[in-house]
């Protein structure tokens, strides 16, 4: 089985709505940020 979701799109998408900015979320996930969408979506105001 292989997943959908990488941890680091759950955390980076945590870390959104808790206040980071996308240049904060890039140097917090380096590899996340070249392979796929950081921000699942799923918390939003």
């Amino acid at each position: 089985m292989i997943p959908d979701i990488s941890h680091e799109q759950c955390a980076a998408t945590f870390a959104k709505w808790m206040g980071l900015d996308s240049n904060q979320i890039d140097e917090l996930f380096p590899v996340g940020s070249e392979n796929f969408d950081l921000d699942l979506r799923f918390l939003t105001n």
